[in-house]
């Protein structure tokens, strides 16, 4: 495993359908959750197809683990070994669970889920931990910390399938650190999300996931920054209420971790609190892939400028499609212009450019990318004309979800100028 590996669990596994043969192995996670396991011996046969659960206790604990949708990426066999502890077996794993352990066929469920993103806090909390300092003249540094209690706040869902019930618990975090004689104590904010069904049942693991990146793009696009899930656990009734740790790879986890600002454009108290948070959900559902589309440049920054813009593009494309309910083939020049146009208020002074020359100038560059009309030697794509534009599709897109979940004009007029700050519209 490489040098960034966060994880090694030791123990035994194997195949859900063949408790018989277990191995020694090693599972290793790397700091972006993903995850390889290392066995002496083969479990998966080289030249079977699909995707295998994988079973397993690790650690000194023997602590139950479920490796799903593993298949093998190499196998190696000694020379004279015939016995299976003389190979040596790796293999892909896209979702582990520590904590549990589910038997073939019984299905991926939970009560519900703890989650944390990296910007949580700054769009949730007003403060809720401050200090306040005395007057006296010998220590004029040492005061008092004060930690205000606010209560959890819940908002329920209405999905096509299910009703969720999301919350946000607030939780000061507070640290004790012990140098010699000397004791520092530490307390921040800090708040986390849990998510589950309103009337009590299972969720899938699905449906928790889909719920997790809805929250994440909607801190990525009011904090104006990459939104990283931090931590993932689920609970379920065979882990005796304990947590059961997630790792799967999800959006934004290689992004380089960068200081954010210490505020967010857009706050919780912004969006109307936790109803706001809900109709996000359920706008976000409603726009299903271009919502999706729209937030994911945030998680590839290291995509070509052509990919970025396409991205933005189809994006627009579909929320006018399904705005007004037409196909997205229909998207003429004069539906983009009215898009952009509405969703950014005084564009022509914004962007220093006509909305109707601005989007027959777009749509020109997005029929060039997927036609291949033009001899590939005539293509020549201006990087910083695309950077641009992809800036103004994202920040047109974000204002109009926003307006969908019923955020004020003023507070979108305030977003688009705090967008135009850090990114460059002209």
């Amino acid at each position: 495993m490489d040098s960034n590996t966060t994880i090694a669990e030791h123990g035994q596994f194997w195949l859900s359908e063949n408790e018989d043969k277990k191995l020694r192995g090693t599972l290793y996670i790397n700091e972006v959750n993903e995850a390889t396991l290392e066995t002496l011996g083969s479990l998966i046969e080289p030249n079977e197809g699909g995707s295998h659960t994988i079973l397993g206790q690790v650690g000194s604990k023997q602590d139950w683990v479920t490796l799903i949708d593993c298949f093998p990426t190499k196998t190696e066999t000694l020379l004279g070994g015939a016995q299976t502890d003389w190979s040596h077996q790796t293999c892909v794993v896209n979702l582990v669970l520590i904590g549990i352990c589910f038997e073939r066929g019984e299905e991926i469920a939970f009560e519900r889920a703890s989650i944390t993103i990296s910007t949580l806090p700054k769009w949730a909390v007003p403060k809720l931990v401050r200090r306040e300092f005395g007057n006296g003249k010998a220590r004029p540094n040492r005061g008092n910390i004060l930690i205000e209690d606010r209560a959890d706040e819940t908002a329920t869902v209405n999905l096509r399938r299910e009703k969720i019930k999301i919350s946000i618990v607030f939780r000061p975090k507070e640290k004790w650190e012990h140098r010699g004689a000397i004791t520092r104590y530490q307390v921040e904010d800090n708040c986390y999300l849990t998510i589950e069904r309103s009337d009590g049942s299972k969720m899938t693991l699905e449906s928790i996931s889909s719920i997790v990146r809805a929250m994440q793009d909607l801190l990525s696009i009011c904090c104006n920054e990459t939104s990283i899930v931090a931590s993932f656990s689920v609970y379920h009734e065979q882990g005796e209420r304990n947590p059961v740790k997630v790792y799967v790879r999800m959006w934004g986890n290689d992004v380089e971790r960068k200081q954010g600002r210490p505020y967010a454009a857009l706050s919780l108290n912004d969006l109307g609190g936790m109803e706001g948070v809900a109709r996000w959900i359920e706008v976000r559902e409603r726009y299903g892939a271009a919502a999706a589309l729209l937030t994911s440049n945030w998680y590839n920054e290291k995509a070509y400028n052509e990919d970025k813009f396409s991205r933005m593009y189809t994006a627009v494309e579909g929320m006018v499609a399904r705005k007004q309910q037409c196909d997205t083939a229909q998207m003429k020049v004069s539906k983009l212009a009215a898009f952009v146009e509405e969703a950014i208020p005084g564009f022509s002074s914004i962007v220093d450019q006509n909305p109707r020359e601005w989007a027959k100038e777009a749509k020109g560059i997005r029929d060039k990318q997927v036609s291949h009309l033009d001899p590939i030697n005539t293509v020549v794509l201006d990087g910083r004309k695309l950077r641009l534009m992809t800036n103004i599709l994202y920040i047109a897109g974000a204002s109009f979800l926003l307006r969908e979940i019923g955020v004020s004009e003023n507070q979108v007029e305030g977003y688009i100028e705090d967008c135009s700050k850090s990114v460059q519209l002209s």
